[in-house]
């Protein structure tokens, strides 16, 4: 898998790749990163990581994967760098 859907805490998606380790589109509706994903797979793969992200919400709306792509943009980049997104996705 290069990528996964992520559902941000302010509502919309962002599309989190495990080769750049890195956010590489946010800030998107559901429609604009589904269609991302159907372009590169299919929809039946455009419907997994979308069903993904939005069964992924924990009880304050915060999400386990959005943290774990916080966590690894951390350690690959550097704390800044992950403050800077939390901030630009929250």
């Amino acid at each position: 898998m290069s990528s996964r859907a992520v559902k941000q805490p302010n509502g919309l998606y962002a599309r989190f790749s495990t080769i750049v380790d890195d956010f590489t589109h946010y800030n998107a509706t559901r429609e604009e990163l589904w269609t991302i994903f159907r372009d590169e797979g299919g929809i039946d793969c455009a419907n997994g990581k979308m069903e993904r992200a939005d069964k992924d919400l924990s009880v304050d709306g915060s999400t386990g994967r959005f943290e774990e792509a916080l966590k690894t943009i951390e350690i690959c980049h550097g704390k800044d760098i992950a403050v800077k997104r939390r901030k630009d996705l929250s």
